[in-house]
């Protein structure tokens, strides 16, 4: 019988009260939010820091406080660890710590910007999207704005390559035999909105042992976010042909094959969502909600909020 799906999203920027304590204006901006494997907390990116909340809400606690910017947090598959991207060194470079906080250990050291995208199924290692070197093999023009994809090990050394083809958002299918990626195709901003053309992002999935590459989304517009489950596959996408010809980004779900593609029914027709992160003990996503703002996401003002405990 069909596994019965627990579709729980939270929201880390919507219509509750959300507080921050701070010496300057508070920011709304909460990015890059990742669920727990045993659902039970979330932890996202503010300010320039990592933090930790329960999943039903309540305090957020700190786990990183450097004077540095941090973001882009990753579960372990077995909830012990959680990678980050920091740029204590200049670039952004791949680190690890403990779940609940603490010592944090680099694990690159190139001089182009890492960005953590997932563990391996045995979690000894961390898949990275990365603007390095291309194969000597590839017809691809060589550039820093299309990254490819790469793995590290959590104990540190030089990463290997997956693949050459530009690729980013990557995650592995439960079995480690497939990854999800999202296709990088020209130099579009991926914050762009409503872009349809020729550059817009779709979703493939590459068999590891032989590398083959496989297309699953075609809409015009822009597919992102591709997260692997026990009922298919769940995106982000502006294709709004299935609920009343809305085309901010919503959550979509389709079967592993990229076949039987369905908007899932979250009302937000004014604001796009932005990044996920899922939980497969508990076959559950997490999202972001962006409303309309004129700041960039990423930004990062000269001097970081005193850290002081932020309400969700």
């Amino acid at each position: 019988m069909k596994t019965h799906l627990l579709f729980t999203l939270i929201l880390l920027i919507l219509s509750s009260p959300i507080g921050v304590a701070s010496a300057q204006q508070p920011s709304e901006w909460f990015r890059h939010a990742a669920i727990s494997p045993d659902g039970e907390s979330i932890v996202f990116s503010h300010s320039g820091d990592i933090y930790s909340v329960d999943a039903k809400g309540g305090v957020a606690r700190a786990l990183t406080t450097s004077d540095a910017w941090d973001g882009f947090p990753v579960w372990s598959h077995d909830g012990e660890h959680m990678a980050f991207a920091s740029d204590r060194h200049g670039n952004l470079d791949i680190f690890l710590m403990p779940a609940e906080g603490g010592k944090a250990k680099r694990l690159t050291h190139h001089s182009t910007n890492d960005i953590p995208a997932d563990f391996s199924i045995s979690n000894d290692a961390v898949l990275f999207s990365s603007s390095r070197t291309d194969s000597a093999t590839t017809s691809i023009f060589p550039t820093g704005r299309m990254s490819e994809m790469y793995e590290v090990s959590t104990n540190g050394g030089t990463p290997r390559m997956v693949t050459t083809i530009p690729g980013s958002e990557a995650r592995y299918t439960a079995d480690g035999k497939k990854i999800l990626y999202r296709d990088e195709k020209a130099y579009e901003s991926e914050f762009r909105k409503h872009d349809v053309s020729s550059f817009a992002r779709d979703i493939w999935v590459m068999e590891v042992e032989s590398g083959k590459h496989t297309q699953l989304t075609d809409f015009k517009g822009g597919d992102h976010d591709p997260v692997p489950t026990e009922d298919g596959i769940f995106y982000l996408s502006e294709d709004g042909k299935n609920e009343g010809g809305n085309s901010n980004f919503n959550v979509w779900q389709m079967k592993a094959d990229g076949s039987n593609k369905k908007q899932q029914r979250i009302p937000f027709a004014t604001c796009p969502l932005l990044t996920k992160g899922q939980s497969p003990l508990h076959n559950t996503v997490a999202s972001t909600q962006s409303c309309p703002r004129v700041n960039h996401p990423e930004s990062k003002s000269n001097s970081k909020p005193t850290h002081k405990p932020t309400t969700i």
